[in-house]
């Protein structure tokens, strides 16, 4: 599906780092790829990678999320904190969990999740709560989607 978005193959291939063949040995199930190649063909494609994993949401990046119209803010202003324990945790997380996720992707993902949690409570200490509820989905969702990826003897 990324492939057909993108044109052909071997453009695929160019965007993803990767051999043809290699891509070739992915779309045939042959071998699995690693999360820097699928990302690096979402962004391409236009497609949300946390669609990719977890098949939940908006596909492409340009729809609106079912939460909030794009158009309008969720909140007037940022709450620094809670932004940046968000990114934190998932950081932290994606590093544990032995996984590549581009810088970019991080804030994307981490700005998704904020302006869920945002709009979900108005209450400080409850949001600080949803950051460490947020941080095990993703957690549940790469050990589901990836799990090679956990650490061994950990």
């Amino acid at each position: 599906m990324l492939v057909e978005r993108i044109g052909t193959q071997a453009h695929a291939a160019e965007i993803a780092g990767i051999s043809p063949q290699q891509l070739h040995n992915i779309m045939t199930g042959k071998s699995s790829p690693s999360l820097m190649p699928v990302a690096k063909l979402a962004e391409a494609a236009g497609v949300r990678l946390d669609w990719l994993i977890s098949g939940t949401g908006p596909m492409l990046r340009e729809e609106p999320a079912p939460s909030a119209p794009a158009t309008a803010p969720v909140a007037p202003g940022i709450d620094r904190e809670l932004f940046g324990r968000l990114v934190d945790g998932l950081g932290r997380l994606y590093r544990d969990e032995r996984v590549s996720l581009p810088e970019f992707e991080l804030g994307r993902v981490a700005a998704e999740e904020y302006e869920a949690i945002v709009a979900a409570s108005d209450d400080d200490a409850e949001r600080l709560t949803m950051v460490k509820l947020v941080v095990e989905k993703h957690r549940r969702l790469l050990r589901t989607e990836n799990p090679g990826s956990r650490k061994l003897g950990a």
